[in-house]
């Protein structure tokens, strides 16, 4: 059964096309974990027959009992109730504001938080001192001037990466967190798209740094630098992965690179995220591998080759393994990717195979066993990392340093026992075979 978080009870306007005027309905808006936001309303089964025919609404605006303001906004018809009862799926709620849209520009600020943010960049406000004997000394810095970690233009917004120093008191207890946040600044006022566009970009963005898919938890929106007001956004929150073992993007090591970085990111991101979602899903993929997750990282592969590499070398058609060598060539100092030892016949055969559907022995080199084909799509997702740090602006030896001390080393283990098993097995045969 999904945890209830929250819910919020109160009269919510919605809009009758057929009299052209707005109707106020009782209702309870509720905050799921795994639901996300639903929205229940009352109403007579008169206007109820009314809203069974308006399956979606943009917006719709309430206010509970203590008289907070609500702004829903994409709201989708899921459940009628004997036209009484009307529950709607909400993509997000605005606490404390009506808009008219999402798309209204006022809001100068928006704080971000995610789960794992602070295992990738973090400041430290807090110095334990042991020193004296049977005392144990806690300094904890909450001042609002230090802390910022980064801060980068992006366009009409600066990206600032904050440490935040949170305490919790209770009659007996105190427990004191330390996060990082992401604070996106506008140069003058955007609206909610707007910060949500930003947000999506620098989410895919950390998923890469940590290789682990992340998203926010939560979000929250100043409408003037200066003012105390403050407006949470409501929304299902996505599973963030914890990154256990080191980045892939070294903050520390990359801290004067990751503004270009950044900015790069942000200023082609529509050419780059296609190819970079396919990665980033392949990253923490929960079910059970099948050949598809294989084409969809040859799919990534082939597009990046297409997007940004064959337009260097020239218009002329390049058959698919020329385009795979020359990926390779671009990548020849990684030490990892050497180790990977990738044989471009066997992988662009191996694309075909499964592309088509071929009959078995078709293609000599395609590999057709499951266990192969796991590792032969580790093989090729190293070589897509390679080529999304290389769209960044990050040299090949930066590139090197980032897979050398990252996940990626402890994958080639692997990678590196399967190809041995292999080459046994291949040894074997050929000794019964003669």
């Amino acid at each position: 059964m999904s945890k209830l978080l929250r819910s919020y009870h109160g009269q919510w306007s919605l809009y009758n096309p057929k009299t052209k005027e707005y109707k106020d309905c009782s209702g309870v808006l509720h905050h799921n974990e795994d639901e996300g936001l639903q929205l229940e309303v009352y109403h007579s089964e008169e206007f109820g027959s009314v809203l069974y025919q308006t399956d979606s609404y943009d917006i719709v605006r309430g206010q509970d009992e203590t008289g907070t303001l609500f702004t829903l906004e994409g709201l989708v018809l899921i459940k009628m109730e004997a036209f009484k009862k009307t529950t709607y799926q909400v993509r997000f709620a605005l606490i404390g504001k009506h808009v008219e849209s999402f798309d209204t520009k006022s809001f100068k600020t928006a704080i971000v938080h995610y789960p794992w943010l602070i295992t990738w960049a973090s400041y430290n406000r807090m110095n334990i001192d042991c020193e004296e004997k049977d005392v144990t000394t806690v300094r904890l810095d909450f001042s609002n001037d230090v802390g910022e970690i980064l801060n980068t233009n992006i366009g009409e917004m600066d990206l600032v990466l904050l440490s935040r120093l949170n305490h919790y008191q209770e009659r007996f207890n105190c427990r004191v967190e330390q996060s990082t946040m992401l604070k996106l600044n506008s140069h003058s006022s955007s609206s909610i798209n707007e910060y949500l566009k930003a947000i999506a970009r620098f989410t895919q963005f950390l998923s890469i740094a940590l290789y682990k898919k992340q998203f926010p938890s939560s979000i929250v929106l100043r409408a003037a630098e200066e003012e105390d007001e403050k407006y949470e956004l409501l929304f299902k929150a996505g599973k963030s992965y914890e990154a256990k073992f080191f980045s892939v993007i070294k903050f520390n090591k990359l801290k004067d690179r990751i503004p270009s970085l950044l900015q790069k990111w942000y200023e082609g991101y529509d050419k780059i995220s296609p190819i970079a979602s396919y990665l980033v899903n392949s990253i923490s993929h929960e079910g059970a591998f099948d050949s598809p997750d294989f084409l969809v990282v040859m799919q990534a592969l082939e597009g990046y080759y297409k997007r940004f590499v064959h337009v260097q070398v020239g218009k002329k058609k390049t058959k698919n393994e020329e385009g795979l060598k020359q990926l390779l060539d671009r990548f020849k100092d990684v030490d990892v990717l050497k180790e990977c030892d990738i044989d471009t016949a066997e992988v662009i055969q191996t694309r075909d195979y499964y592309t088509h559907l071929l009959p078995d022995g078709t293609k000599e080199k395609a590999i057709t066993d499951s266990e192969n084909l796991l590792w032969l799509t580790a093989k090729c997702k190293i070589l897509l990392l390679c080529c999304i740090l290389d769209y960044m602006g990050m040299t090949p030896e930066e590139i090197d340093t980032c897979c050398n001390e990252s996940p990626v080393r402890s994958t080639l283990h692997f990678i590196k026992r399967n190809d041995e098993k292999r080459r046994r097995l291949a040894q074997a045969s050929n000794k019964i075979d003669k």
